[in-house]
């Protein structure tokens, strides 16, 4: 039965990555909104910590320690 299902699981996926990348052809389909503007997140990270130096939003997407 498990088999069966994941069989089922991976056509579903497939059908899903083909309808996204023909949106995407389409000029349709462009991804998720953002919930916060960049302003909204500086501000926010200056509230969680004030006197850390943030790294400049590089695309790394989310909060790193100060070790790595």
């Amino acid at each position: 039965m498990g088999s069966v299902a994941e069989f089922e699981r991976s056509i579903i996926k497939e059908r899903q990555a083909e309808g996204i990348a023909h949106a995407k052809a389409r000029g349709v389909y462009k991804g998720r909104v953002k919930a916060l503007t960049d302003v909204q997140v500086a501000q926010a990270r200056q509230w969680i910590c004030p006197k850390r130096r943030w790294p400049a939003d590089s695309g790394s997407g989310g909060l790193r320690s100060r070790n790595t």
